[in-house]
């Protein structure tokens, strides 16, 4: 099916670079949004208000029982032995430390793998683990980091930021339910230079002579509020005429992480979907049903995605293509996702869907190139349930200095790549709707 259809560029025509902005601004209006949160709260509400004024059947999903998390403060110190304060954040789902704050010896295991930890005895130490090396699949995931940790006994743990900058904290999360123990963030010029004093001291060369290993303490002293809470999902349905019981879902997370506003991450994706899904309503009815769903808790290990991937399953509901959208907000490509890492496995997204999409961009002027990322994002609970899908944006480092830090703003977001974007997306759903025969493998 042709996208010159007349019908399509209507719909087309109805999305535009200043509306998609604009709603991204509104989004960020509402502050931080982290999963079980006030904020997320008042996001879902807003995309429910969205969707229904676009003349769309809504639905929302609470899920129960996940951490609600808040940072009242953090700070980290070297203490031995000499004394360097780090610029530092608690990470997402951190614990408290006791009230004077907590004292140990940093030790340092790599990514945090298993074999990292040979040799070493982190009991009652502090953990410093390395980010994730960037487009790689072979990192360990982040609960699994600060899960191996504390079962070897560390009383807290240190990370430090991929981006490079003064004052950028790039904290990541714990995993849905947070932890025990303390976990900061520092800044990538702090977390290497605890790297250089614990290893070598040649970050430290005036006047110092080392003639024995020196071991190096820190102080951390965090507090936050933690309470259960609920998270949940936002869908907009439009329903299909002679093919409705074949869906299209395409989907964006509506939560933020623990730092900023979250504009590219991914309140740019919430516009592209809830703007697309406005402009067709404004044209004929769908053969197949559009599925427009925002979901939360990405940012805590897809909570929101797999319990709404896992009730598409056991609903037996015929999903014929699901399209995620994350960090399409900027960059200097426009790329898709081929594979990243999800519940300790390389997920693919689907060959067929991919070169749909891809076919789709060209035809339009666009250039969409494939890439591969460290670890996936909503796409990985639907591939992993057998749903074909595909994963559009994940255009990070160095691109975006702005991931996971408070420089996520929608000052930062370029217009017209939201609108690239919104435009390769409404074709392919409208491709996806209207063709006559529709045989997608994963």
């Amino acid at each position: 099916m042709t996208i010159k259809n007349g019908d399509w560029q209507l719909i087309r025509s109805q999305i535009t670079a200043k509306n998609l902005i604009r709603t991204v601004e509104e989004i960020c209006s509402i502050g931080p949004r982290i999963m079980a949160t006030e904020g997320e709260h008042k996001a879902m509400e807003y995309i429910e208000k969205y969707f229904k004024i676009s003349g769309l059947r809504t639905e929302v999903t609470w899920i129960e029982g996940v951490v609600s998390w808040k940072e009242v403060y953090a700070r980290a110190r070297v203490i031995k032995p000499l004394e360097y304060e780090m610029t530092c954040h608690a990470v997402p789902g951190s614990s408290s430390t006791p009230e004077e704050g907590i004292v140990g010896e940093v030790i340092y295991v790599g990514r945090g793998h298993e074999s990292d930890y040979v040799g070493k005895n982190v009991k009652d130490k502090i953990v410093l683990h390395d980010p994730p090396y960037v487009r790689r699949t072979d990192n360990p995931g982040f609960d699994e980091v600060i899960d191996r940790a504390t079962k070897k006994g560390a009383k807290g743990v240190i990370e430090y930021s991929e981006v490079r900058g003064k004052g950028l904290v790039q904290p990541r999360n714990t995993g849905r339910k947070g932890v025990e123990i303390p976990v900061v963030c520092v800044t990538y010029q702090d977390g290497v230079y605890l790297k250089e004093l614990i290893n070598e001291w040649y970050a430290e060369p005036r006047g110092w002579i080392v003639t024995q290993k020196i071991p190096v303490e820190v102080w951390i002293k965090t507090k936050v509020i933690k309470q259960e809470g609920k998270t949940g999902y936002v869908e907009g349905i439009l329903e299909g005429t002679d093919l409705k019981d074949e869906e299209i879902i395409v989907v964006a997370h509506h939560d933020s992480p623990g730092m900023g506003l979250g504009a590219n991450d991914n309140a740019s994706g919430i516009s592209v979907v809830l703007n697309v899904a406005r402009a067709f309503t404004s044209g004929p009815r769908p053969r197949r049903t559009i599925r427009f769903v925002t979901v939360g808790g990405e940012e805590y290990g897809y909570v929101g995605s797999e319990f709404y991937a896992k009730k598409l399953s056991e609903s037996k509901r015929k999903v014929k293509a699901v399209i995620v959208l994350d960090l399409v907000g900027v960059g200097s490509k426009h790329v898709y996702c081929v594979e990243g890492m999800y519940g300790g496995q390389v997920r693919r997204t689907s060959q067929w869907l991919n070169n749909l999409i891809v076919k789709t961009a060209e035809e339009l002027g666009y250039l969409l190139e494939p890439t591969t990322v460290d670890f996936t994002s909503d796409d990985g609970p639907f591939i992993a349930m057998g749903f074909p899908t595909s994963y559009i944006g994940p255009r990070l480092l160095p691109d975006t200095v702005q991931f996971h830090t408070y420089l996520d703003t929608p000052d930062n977001l370029d217009p017209n790549d939201l609108k690239v974007t919104a435009d390769i997306v409404s074709a392919v759903l409208w491709r996806l709707a209207f063709m006559e025969n529709l045989n997608i493998s994963t």
